[in-house]
């Protein structure tokens, strides 16, 4: 996985965590695989992984459960909430970033249309 700079390692990993499930490429109910694992598996320290759970926990999408470990949610639309929130936020950092660099409410929205369409040329807006 790649880490981009301007957000928090932690998050990155329980978004795409998040995303894992929302795909079905992690199963509902299932049990996670415990620190070591993770931290193997996406090459960062427990702590970090550590960081992640606590965050998955205080979302309400992992419960841990003593002498089992960390379960996943059964509620899907617990998942689908989280995920479309993880979605607004990556949003509203991109709206903000654009702003910054003076960019208008409307030719936000055209810009973002016009590379919905596959237009590498935005010389119209």
């Amino acid at each position: 996985m790649n880490f981009t700079k301007n957000k928090p390692i932690y998050l990155q990993i329980a978004h795409e965590i998040i995303l894992d499930i929302y795909n079905h490429n992690i199963s509902l109910a299932s049990i996670m695989p415990s620190v070591r694992e993770l931290s193997v598996t996406y090459q960062v320290t427990p702590k970090t992984i550590q960081a992640v759970s606590k965050h998955l926990n205080e979302l309400g999408v992992i419960t841990t459960k003593p002498g089992v470990g960390s379960v996943i949610t059964a509620n899907y639309e617990l998942i689908k909430t989280v995920h479309k929130l993880n979605g607004q936020s990556y949003t509203l950092e991109y709206i903000e970033s654009m702003k910054k660099l003076s960019y208008q409410d409307d030719e936000i929205i055209n810009l973002i249309k016009s590379c919905l369409k596959g237009d590498q040329n935005n010389d119209k807006n």
